[in-house]
């Protein structure tokens, strides 16, 4: 039986493989003919300590430890083949090189080989290679600028009573303790080969929950689970009484099927034949209602669509028949593969995965707000849902979700990330917000006209991140002023009046290729990010009013950014600016409706707090040029452009504030001036703890063993001021430096970054 790395149920099977004394290449070709790519790689291996140079063979044995998902091992045998493949017999190793390096997390090296892949195939600009190049520059961006950002989320795994060696994935929650499962399981020898193929399927299992654990109850009956084919991706009608699935036959190919609850029990399944395309896979279905109107979301291939996988959706039509299935649109499918649909009704918002929207992994979770009327801004779901690896069949019920994942700390045993497990994730702010609400009863004080169901902040937090972006050095450009009298909304419409001037600078003097990228994505700056940042604008400051007079007390956090032309202090204080213009922005905003609650007069009692955070330019990508003189990159470029910027990035309630410590920097980056190769720096970092209860710094995490910080001691009370001294030793350091600390406190907000600059000559 043939088992394929296949999207419709985005597993790997694992199959065995045995050691005989025979031509290894040849049992390899047989196993990876057969998709045992695990067994294919021992074989493979064996065979290249005897041809230790043949490159083809080394391909073979990639090519099979990447679809076994052993990214590092995969990665040094492309790296080989690159180095060695003079004639280039062999393209697509550079393409495969800087795949397996994203997915071992080096987005550094795998933006370089991305460089590589896109030069290699710009003669060939509609070639997928290139515009997969394209993209995953963009990701590789993203990465590196999010890669320490972190949501309170609690995340485990499912445990052997769940998970086993081989794959799960998918899951639906009933009732709060009963969860369906798909998994491809059979019984195994000590050399973990299939002991019999004949009731070895993709089957539906049912756990439940005891004792805080999950037990599996064993596979669903045959009315869903077939003994001849495949059944997967399980969930029910929101009423519970249709059950829909996937049903694949030996070449997997799938069709959508669904059974209906009768008087006691489940009636024959029927497959959705209106809903199937021939020659085509269909899967992954789920049922949600948008406006009043049941919907059904699913995956596939068939024509008609923007890539590889798409989503698609169908409304049910009054005698439960359905509707011609429409895409979903070019603002969620890609070029790419778009899979795993998921809805939560809580707030709204549509999951899904995707391997080519800007992200961290191979498949990374996404989220957007629900409007099948028009285009949906598509948002990363953030750490530590997604990994560098495979993220997919994101759920969430209540305050509590599921996942399925390939992420080190899975069960398998044929490689740290060969197959996928399920996972449990735990949304902390979700868990309190509901805790906070049984205990006061909706009420969040005497004052009875002052709500807390959290769902009016949600609100708010569902437009969040909110980037707004400024023009170069503005406001008050060429001045060293922390503060400033303009308004962002004013400097939003100078910007965008800018467009045709940004674009005419962009990519002068590049080549042909090379410049209209440059302009084309510049244009997608401004249409995109620039146009999101005012629609967002005009959906938060109505809403922030309605909440304010309610009474809400709320806080804003806010980051700051700059791009790193000019210094780095010069840079603190124009983000600082920044702040400063959108803070004008709030006090301005509805003939000042907002200035009582900014200053706390407001006769409810509602106010409104800023906490921000000037990071000026130290969380720039280093990526982005520094150079006056190469205008075009480091002010007119799309990169540049995305990192002059301010984030809101969360609104809370003050009233759901506990205890909390507060490390508040004097100055995030410190500069160390010029010293001789061989020489050590010292530099020294001035904090505050401006929170309400006892700060406790845990440790450091730095990029190199060349950078040591000291702290004296390592616990501050609240408003007690203090420093630690950072150690550089420049041996073997030549040029210009950037350093980066991370301090790690027992604060739960997201980790302090500092950096420390200099010269090494």
């Amino acid at each position: 039986m043939k088992y394929l790395l296949y999207i419709s149920f985005l597993l790997l099977t694992c199959n065995s493989y045995a050691q005989h004394k025979k031509n290894w290449s040849e049992l390899g070709d047989k196993a990876f003919n057969q998709g045992d790519y695990y067994g294919a790689s021992i074989y493979y291996d064996n065979a290249r300590i005897n041809d230790p140079t043949n490159l083809s063979l080394i391909a073979k044995l990639a090519k099979s430890l990447r679809l076994n998902n052993d990214y590092n091992k995969a990665e040094d045998y492309y790296k080989y083949i690159v180095l060695k493949d003079k004639e280039d017999k062999y393209p697509l190793a550079i393409f495969w090189k800087a795949t397996m390096e994203k997915y071992n997390a080096k987005y550094s090296t795998s933006l370089l080989s991305w460089e590589a892949v896109k030069k290699k195939f710009e003669n060939d600009s509609l070639r997928y290679e290139y515009q997969k190049a394209k993209q995953e520059i963009r990701s590789c961006n993203y990465a590196m600028r999010y890669a320490k950002s972190y949501q309170p989320i609690e995340i485990k795994n499912l445990g052997s009573t769940i998970n086993t060696t081989e794959a799960e994935f998918g899951t639906w929650l009933q009732d709060d303790s009963i969860l369906y499962f798909s998994s491809l399981r059979g019984q195994l020898n000590e050399d973990l080969e299939v002991l019999s193929e004949d009731d070895y399927y993709i089957k539906i299992y049912r756990a439940t929950q005891q004792n805080n654990a999950w037990v599996n109850e064993g596979a669903l009956d045959s009315i869903i689970n077939h003994p001849a084919y495949h059944t997967g991706n399980g969930s029910f009608s929101n009423n519970g009484n249709t059950f829909f699935f996937s049903r694949c036959d030996l070449n997997l190919r799938c069709d959508l099927y669904k059974t209906t609850l009768g008087k006691y029990t489940w009636q024959p399944a029927k497959v959705i034949d209106e809903l199937n395309a021939k020659n085509a896979t269909n899967t992954q279905p789920i049922v949600v209602t948008v406006d009043g109107v049941e919907v059904l979301f699913f995956v596939s291939d068939r024509e008609g669509g923007y890539g590889k996988n798409d989503i698609w959706y169908t409304v049910k039509k009054t005698d439960s028949t359905y509707n011609n299935p429409i895409n979903l649109g070019p603002s969620i499918n890609t070029p790419g593969d778009e899979i795993s649909p998921f809805f939560d009704a809580y707030d709204t918002t549509f999951y899904f995965s995707s391997d080519w929207h800007e992200g961290f992994g191979g498949f990374d979770v996404f989220k957007a707000k629900l409007d099948l009327n028009n285009p949906m801004l598509v948002h990363n779901a953030g750490q530590p849902i997604n990994t560098s690896v495979n993220d997919f069949y994101f759920s969430v019920f209540g305050y509590k979700g599921f996942l399925t994942s390939n992420r080190p700390g899975s069960m398998g045993e044929k490689g740290l990330t060969c197959c996928n497990d399920l996972y449990e994730l735990d949304f902390i702010d979700r868990k309190k917000e509901a805790f906070l609400a049984s205990k006061n009863n909706g009420i969040e004080n005497s004052n009875t006209d002052r709500k807390t169901t959290t769902t009016d902040i949600d609100r708010l937090n569902n437009l969040l991140p909110l980037s707004m972006y400024f023009d170069n050095d503005y406001p008050n450009p060429k001045t060293i002023s922390d503060t400033t009298e303009f308004s962002y909304d004013s400097l939003l419409v100078d910007y965008k009046q800018k467009q045709a001037w940004f674009v005419k600078r962009a990519g002068k003097g590049l080549r042909r290729n090379s410049k209209t990228e440059a302009r084309e994505a510049i244009t997608k700056f401004f249409d995109v990010n620039v146009l999101r940042a005012e629609q967002k604008l005009n959906d938060f400051f109505p809403l922030l009013a309605e909440l304010l007079r309610k009474g809400y007390q709320l806080n804003l956090m806010i980051r700051g950014y700059a791009s790193p032309l000019a210094d780095n202090n010069y840079n603190l204080q124009l983000t600082k600016r920044r702040i400063v213009s959108f803070k004008n922005m709030i006090m301005s905003y509805n003939n000042g409706e907002l200035a009582s609650y900014m200053n706390q007069e407001a006769k409810n009692g509602g106010f409104l707090k800023l906490e921000a955070l000037p990071f000026g330019e130290q969380m720039s990508l280093q990526t982005v040029s520094d150079n006056i003189d190469d205008q075009a990159n480091s002010i007119f470029s799309a990169e540049a452009s995305l990192e002059r910027k301010i984030d809101i990035v969360a609104v809370t309630s003050v009233q759901q504030e506990k205890l909390e410590p507060s490390l508040q920097m004097d100055e995030y980056t410190k500069d160390f001036g010029e010293i001789k190769s061989g020489k050590e720096a010292l530099v020294r970092f001035s904090f505050t703890n401006n929170g309400n209860a006892t700060l406790i710094i845990k440790e450091f995490e730095v990029g190199c063993g060349c950078t040591v910080p000291k702290l004296d001691k390592t616990t501050y009370q609240p408003g007690e001021r203090g420093f630690f001294e950072v150690r550089f030793d420049s041996t073997g350091k030549i040029g210009r430096q950037f350093k980066t600390i991370t301090v790690i406190t027992n604060s739960e907000k997201e980790p302090i970054h500092l950096s420390i600059i200099g010269l090494v000559n």
